[in-house]
């Protein structure tokens, strides 16, 4: 009686509850096999079960005790990578040329890959070196339309305020609550420039894509002939530094213009 048979008759034993014959047939499983064939045993069990962790322990110690084709073979299909894979069954060949299973396995995994790298043209213009920038082109992008939003909450211009004869420090956004309170109607459009700056940036982590990014850019010319019409408010002064500065964030969203995200993620290690 080979070995899967006596196990096979050892499970119906424990399922019709007849410990005593279970057990009969369980020393008499250990006491006719070697210690690799019971091994192979359980690595089966475990691939059957798809307990990836005990099978991959098990495996691990047949390859360091007794590795055969068959185990090779075997572990193949817990291996960790694809490279993996195909040298555990380059070593179940070599081990035994006629393993059937490992050679049918690793032409269905070799040769489909070689006909596509045979049959893929290579991409034509600057893909490569475009993906090379995109994280660094991608982070710019974010910090601009951050700062954009940012510098709206710090003061950074003085207000003439007519009917009090005097000027005071605010930020953008106590600007637009004074203007409204004078009866101003139009401080929704940049209230609402201000949100776009928000969203470009929460979009350039969460949903990158060649359209977020040029929307974005397109977004900062209106941003530039904002800032062009800064001097021509005689009611309101501008610090230097918010000027520079809303240059810079402009320079920096027109990065957008620049940015192609990769066809595939980029492997940065992680997933």
């Amino acid at each position: 009686m080979d070995a899967e048979t006596m196990l096979h008759n050892a499970r119906r034993s424990l399922l019709s509850a007849d410990l005593s014959a279970a057990r009969a047939l369980l020393k008499d499983f250990l006491s006719t096999q070697q210690e690799s064939d019971i091994s192979l045993v359980a690595l089966r069990f475990y691939l059957e079960k798809e307990d990836v962790p005990k099978a991959r322990l098990v495996a691990s110690k047949i390859l360091q005790k007794n590795p055969t084709a068959e185990a090779f073979y075997l572990a193949s299909q817990i291996a960790l990578t694809d490279r993996q894979q195909v040298e555990f069954l380059e070593n179940a060949i070599k081990l035994d040329p006629f393993h059937a299973r490992a050679v049918a396995t690793l032409e269905a995994l070799t040769v489909p890959r070689e006909r596509a790298h045979q049959d893929t043209p290579r991409p034509i213009g600057p893909t490569e070196s475009g993906s090379k920038y995109y994280g660094l082109l991608r982070g710019v992008f974010f910090l601009g339309f951050a700062l954009d939003f940012i510098k709206a909450f710090v003061p950074s211009r003085k207000y003439f305020i007519m009917f009090l004869g005097q000027t005071a420090w605010a930020s953008q956004i106590e600007g637009l609550q004074a203007a409204g309170q004078l009866g101003r109607e139009d401080t929704w459009v940049t209230f609402a420039a201000i949100a776009a700056a928000a969203g470009f940036a929460l979009l350039a982590i969460k949903s990158p894509s060649r359209k977020v990014f040029v929307l974005g850019a397109v977004f900062s010319l209106y941003q530039l002939t904002q800032r062009w019409g800064m001097t021509a408010n005689s009611l309101i002064e501008y610090h230097p530094i918010y000027v520079a500065v809303s240059y810079l964030v402009i320079a920096m969203q027109f990065t957008g213009f620049f940015i192609v995200p990769p066809e595939r993620p980029v492997n940065r290690g992680l997933r």
